[in-house]
C-alpha cells in the first residue's frame, strides 16, 4: 500500500482516506464503501495489475466477507437432502442483501455447482469448492492451457509461448464443463442489462469455486465492460488455490481490481501449488487467524515471518475453520460479532464452530473471573499492610 509522506496534499483527511484499506461494515462510507475516493495523480502498483491512481484502490469489507462467506457455505448443501435445511440457509444468505430470486446450475458431468441470486440492486454469483470425487480429478490436473479469451502479451498477436497467459487445466475445464461458466455469464448480464447499470455484481467461492469464481468474475467483467465499471464488480474468495501464470494474474487484475483472496491461518491449498512460480494468485490478500488476528495486504516479510513461525495444514482450509477465525477477528464488535453467529446457526456444518466457540467463552470467563478474584484477594492483603 502506498503511504504518502507528510505534507502531501496538507490535508490530514487525505492520509486518512488513503491509508483506509479496512472497513468493519458496508455503511461505514456509504457510495464510497469499495474503493478510496480521493482527487489525486499518485499512482500505485497492486499485485500483478497495472498502475492504479490511489483513489481507485479497492477496500476490504469485513462485512462483505462474512456474507460471502455464507453463500459459499450454502453452495455446499443439497436441497434434495433431508438433513440440510437449505430452504432456511438459503433465506439466511440471501437477507444480507434482501435478494428476491434464486437459480442452481449444476453440471452432473464435473460435479460443478454454482448458485445466482439476485434483486433489483444486487447480483450475487457462488461457486462449490470440491465435494465430489470428480472435483478431486479435476484439481489434480495441474497442467496449464492457454486461457482461450484473454489477450496474449508481446509485440505479435501470436506472443511468445513464455507470454501467453496460461490457466490450470482443471479449473478452466470444470468452468466450461457443458457450458456452465457461459450459462452463468449469460443471466448475469441479462440482469445487467434489465438492472440498467445500477447492479452490484459478488463473486465468491471456497477452495475451488474459488478458483472458478475468479474465472467467471473475469468473463462477467469482459462481457459487461459497456454497462458494469470495474468497481461494480467484486471478488471474494476463501482458501482459493493458484488459477494461472502471472500473466493470467495480471488480465484478472486489470478487469477485476477488487479481488479478495481470504486466507485462514496457513491454508496449504493456498500456500502451495505454486511449481516453480507456474502459477500466481492474483488480487490481494487478506490473512485472518483462529486468535482474531487479521493483516489486510500483507508485504513479502510479513508473510515470510508467517510462514517461518507456522507450519502449512490440511485442516485450516476446512470452511467451519474460516468462519471460526472470522468470529473471533470480529470479537471486539459484539454488534458484528452477533449478527455473524446468528447467520451462521442456519448452517449446520458450522455447529461445531460455536461448540468451540462456547468452550472458549467460559475459559476466558472463568480467567477473567481467576483474574478479578486475585486482584482483588491482593488489595486487600495491602489495606491490612496498611492497617
Amino acid at each position: 500500500m502506498f503511504t504518502p509522506k507528510a505534507g502531501i496534499g496538507g490535508h490530514q483527511h487525505f492520509r486518512q482516506s488513503v491509508l483506509m484499506k479496512f472497513l468493519w461494515e458496508e455503511c461505514s462510507i456509504g457510495s464510497e464503501i469499495y474503493y478510496c475516493n480521493n482527487p489525486t495523480t499518485r499512482t500505485v502498483n497492486v499485485g500483478y495489475g497495472p498502475r492504479m491512481t490511489l483513489e481507485h484502490q479497492p477496500v476490504f469489507v469485513f462485512e462483505t466477507a462474512g456474507n460471502l462467506l455464507f453463500f459459499s457455505a450454502l453452495v455446499y448443501l443439497d436441497e434434495h437432502s433431508p438433513i440440510d435445511n437449505f430452504e432456511q440457509a438459503v433465506k439466511t444468505a440471501m437477507s444480507a442483501y434482501d435478494l428476491q430470486e434464486y437459480k442452481i446450475f449444476h453440471d452432473p458431468e464435473l460435479q460443478v455447482r454454482a448458485i445466482v441470486a439476485w434483486s433489483s440492486k444486487e447480483v450475487v454469483v457462488v461457486f462449490r469448492g470440491t465435494k465430489e470425487r470428480a472435483n478431486i480429478k479435476s484439481d489434480v490436473m495441474a497442467w496449464r492451457t492457454v486461457h482461450p479469451r484473454m489477450p496474449r502479451s508481446g509485440k505479435t498477436a501470436i506472443g511468445r509461448w513464455w507470454r501467453k497467459p496460461l490457466v490450470h487445466y482443471g479449473f478452466w475445464r470444470s468452468f466450461a464443463s457443458n457450458n456452465i461458466g457461459d450459462r452463468v455469464v449469460q443471466l448475469v448480464s441479462s440482469l445487467v442489462v434489465a438492472g440498467k447499470c445500477d447492479l452490484k455484481v459478488r463473486l465468491t467461492g471456497h477452495s475451488l469455486g474459488g478458483a472458478l469464481a475468479i474465472l467467471c468474475a473475469y468473463e462477467v467483467a469482459r462481457g459487461c465492460k459497456s454497462f458494469l465499471s470495474t468497481e461494480q464488480i467484486i471478488c471474494y474468495t476463501f482458501g482459493a488455490p493458484r488459477v494461472g501464470n502471472k500473466y493470467a494474474a495480471r488480465e484478472f487484475e486489470r478487469l477485476v481490481p477488487a479481488l479478495w483472496n481470504v486466507v485462514n491461518n496457513v491454508d496449504m491449498v493456498v500456500f502451495s501449488g505454486k511449481l516453480f512460480k507456474m502459477y500466481n494468485h492474483p488480487g490481494l490478500r487478506v490473512l485472518i487467524d483462529s486468535k482474531g488476528d487479521i493483516l489486510v495486504r500483507p508485504s513479502v516479510l510479513e508473510l515470510a515471518l508467517r510462514h517461518f513461525f507456522f507450519t502449512e495444514r490440511i485442516r485450516d482450509h476446512l470452511l467451519r475453520n474460516y468462519f471460526f477465525s472470522m468470529l473471533e477477528v470480529c470479537r471486539r464488535r459484539p454488534v458484528l460479532r452477533e449478527r455473524l453467529m446468528q447467520q451462521g446457526r442456519a448452517f449446520k456444518k458450522f455447529k461445531k464452530v460455536f461448540q468451540s466457540m462456547d468452550k472458549r467463552d467460559r475459559r476466558d470467563s472463568h480467567n477473567a473471573t481467576s483474574a478479578t478474584t486475585e486482584f482483588e484477594e491482593e488489595e486487600e492483603s495491602e489495606g491490612e499492610d496498611i492497617v
